[in-house]
């Protein structure tokens, strides 16, 4: 999954890049899930460990004290991102463990969605 860290204080991103953004992590989850009705958990958790390295990188940038939150809170749309980004990455139990990779891809699949409604 190519990550784009979008740099909101720095420069403007469109509505339908960050659209974008969240349908790409809808189509690796998709992806996932497939694998797991597949009944292959190991190539499941590894589309689970390619969606958290992106969140993780995504969370790293918007919390660094550089970071200017007063520019993502004036857009509902950039505001719902970010918290739906936090909300994907920490919501998620155990998510090394087999058994809970079906809940982790329904937490971030309804974080996700909840962006972009």
């Amino acid at each position: 999954m190519e990550t784009t860290v979008f740099r909101f204080d720095k420069v403007a991103v469109s509505d339908g890049s960050i659209n974008q953004q969240v349908e790409q992590y809808l189509e690796k989850i998709s992806e996932g899930t497939q694998y797991l009705d597949d009944g292959d958990n190991v190539k499941a958790m590894a589309v689970l460990k390619e969606i958290n390295y992106s969140l993780n990188v995504e969370c790293n940038e918007y919390t660094k004290a550089t970071f200017s939150k007063d520019l993502i809170f004036t857009s509902n749309l950039k505001n719902r991102y970010c918290n739906g980004i936090f909300k994907a990455k920490f919501d998620q139990k155990q998510w090394k463990n087999p058994q809970t990779l079906r809940r982790n891809f329904l937490e971030i699949y309804r974080h996700m969605f909840d962006i972009n409604h």
